[in-house]
């Protein structure tokens, strides 16, 4: 009797996706318990707004904030934008305001153990060698 070997793709699939979503979700949390551990704070608004998204489908995480200011606070003076990130702007440079990198440093200091989390190794993570935008910043 001949043995029959089966593939479920489907369900494979289905198990793969879901495994890569929980460690994306476990690497997320990793980036943003370390960006609120960096993050400035003044009044604690920037710290308890920064969250993470996973796009499913596209398998992507994100990790960020919905503050416009936090666009400043990683980036400092940003060129463009909207007249509100404009007036932003001036205000902050008449503040002398003082920018402080939260994000790129959680990243950059947990690269080893998302990798880990992730199962992958060298440069695979998008993020590590490319320039961060304003937009990448914000999360709806």
């Amino acid at each position: 009797m001949a043995s029959v070997f089966q593939w479920y793709t489907k369900r494979l699939d289905k198990e793969v996706k879901d495994e890569t979503v929980l460690r994306l979700r476990m690497a997320a949390q990793l980036v943003q318990r370390a960006a609120k551990a960096k993050v400035r704070v003044d009044t604690g608004g920037l710290k308890k707004s920064i969250r993470y998204r996973i796009n499913k489908k596209r398998l992507v995480a994100r990790v960020g904030t919905n503050k416009v200011y936090g666009i400043f606070q990683e980036l400092g003076p940003v060129v463009g934008g909207t007249s509100y990130q404009r007036s932003e702007r001036r205000k902050a440079a008449n503040k002398q305001w003082t920018f402080t990198p939260y994000l790129r440093p959680a990243f950059h200091e947990n690269e080893s153990a998302i990798k880990a989390i992730l199962g992958v190794t060298g440069d695979v993570l998008v993020g590590t060698k490319m320039k961060i935008s304003a937009s990448e910043i914000l999360l709806d």
